[in-house]
């Protein structure tokens, strides 16, 4: 089928191989995105108890985070390349996790 075609002309050319430092370079420009943006939604945030519907006040900041994460892993994959393990753990660790760690922090500061 297309797909293994698709693999199997990445495998004989190594356009893997010659693909990765793009692919890295995007997930760092991405991993600085996610923490630029962030950085600006946590100053810009108003911190309000949880409520209880759609309509009741609170807090959107994580479930925003969550959300740009969630878009920064689908575009990766979205590209349809082979990816490597480091890029993938890259985009994890590098961005999602310190991300949400910023969104921790950001409201542990604001309770206390």
């Amino acid at each position: 089928g297309g797909a293994a075609a698709a693999l199997a002309s990445f495998e004989r050319w190594d356009l893997a191989g010659a693909a990765n430092p793009a692919l890295s370079a995007w997930v760092s420009a991405r991993c600085a995105d996610l923490a630029v943006w962030t950085g600006r939604q946590l100053r810009e945030e108003t911190w309000r108890p949880a409520g209880a519907g759609a309509a009741a006040p609170h807090s959107t900041l994580s479930t925003e985070v969550l959300r740009a994460s969630t878009d920064a892993l689908d575009a990766l994959f979205g590209l349809g390349l082979p990816l490597s393990p480091s890029s993938v753990e890259s985009l994890l660790v590098g961005g999602v996790s310190a991300s949400a760690l910023s969104v921790a922090r950001g409201a542990a500061e604001r309770c206390g």
